[in-house]
């Protein structure tokens, strides 16, 4: 249990919120690779289409070719 005169702010968590957590030993890589490959197939094709619509943050934009 952290002191709270050396970590002031956890006395203003929400109960229930833990003051300290467990970080996992894997890098983000190993994560990525894990998830991917959980994933399998289900990814497969997923990022190659093309958006139903244009989106309106790029109005006035050049469309893409391709």
């Amino acid at each position: 249990m952290p002191k709270t005169d050396q970590q002031p702010w956890v006395k203003n968590y929400q109960p229930g919120v833990p003051a300290e957590i467990e970080l996992p030993m894997e890098s983000l890589v190993a994560k990525l690779e894990q998830s991917v490959a959980e994933a399998g197939s289900a990814l497969a094709g997923t990022t190659r289409r093309k958006p139903r619509r244009p989106s309106p943050l790029m109005a006035g934009c050049a469309p893409a070719t391709s």
